[in-house]
């Protein structure tokens, strides 16, 4: 393995800088129930393909190596949660044009900060599915 402190072995995409987000997906029974939903939205009113996820932490910058690491540390200090759908929401922002917007609670917010925090990044403010 080659030795990443070593200059002569570390390419100048390691150093590159790109933007990152986490994402919880949910599982597979609940991403069969959504994604019907989710493609009919986009055929009828258009819009990007995208898989069913909710934003954990968004908007880091890092390299590859250190998203990475960073991703691992985090996910070390969560457990998985279960949460309900508090309310369909429609918005003027881009990425949240149609949603689910979660239920969140105390434990929530403690763990979806912590992540973050463990990413360098801010928490979703708002965790959201977004359908369309």
């Amino acid at each position: 393995m080659a030795n990443q402190s070593d200059p002569s072995t570390t390419s100048t995409d390691d150093l590159k800088l790109y933007r990152w987000a986490a994402w919880a997906i949910p599982p597979d029974n609940i991403c069969k129930r959504v994604k019907p939903v989710m493609e009919a939205l986009r055929k009828e009113f258009g819009g990007p393909e995208i898989k069913p996820h909710i934003t954990v932490a968004g908007s880091c910058l890092f390299t590859r190596s250190d998203a990475i690491e960073k991703f691992q540390t985090a996910c070390g200090s969560i457990d998985p949660y279960v949460t309900k759908v508090d309310q369909l929401e429609t918005s003027k922002f881009y990425f949240q044009s149609v949603s689910l917007v979660f239920q969140t609670g105390e434990e929530f917010a403690r763990d979806t900060g912590l992540f973050a925090s463990r990413m360098y990044c801010n928490s979703a403010n708002m965790p959201h599915l977004s359908l369309l």
